[in-house]
């Protein structure tokens, strides 16, 4: 929640309209966040004027599967894609406005 919010000030001093959420070192899940990134982080970000969300999958099924959760509760908010290369994720993000 810290490093969410602290993302959040960060972007409101310098707009930035795109994330990169490199999970790949994750292991086991953060299921029991989503309601708070889906019902707190998710409008301040917005406000904050975030719109691309470019998440790079853990190897681990626990993160995969809590990231796959979130995608099902904030995915059609703003454009949020998930990854299994952080160059990929990089490459889709240069390439949005």
């Amino acid at each position: 929640m810290d490093g969410g919010l602290t993302y959040v000030d960060m972007l409101r001093t310098e707009p930035c309209p795109k994330l990169l959420n490199d999970h790949r070192e994750l292991t086991g899940g953060f299921t029991e966040a989503n309601s708070w990134i889906e019902q707190v982080w998710t409008p301040l970000i917005l406000d904050a004027g975030l719109r691309h969300f470019a998440q790079v999958m853990s190897p681990d099924i626990f993160g995969q599967l809590a990231i796959g959760n979130l995608q099902m509760r904030i995915g059609e908010v703003f454009e949020m894609r998930m990854f299994d290369r952080l160059e990929t994720a990089q490459e889709w993000l240069r390439g949005q406005p």
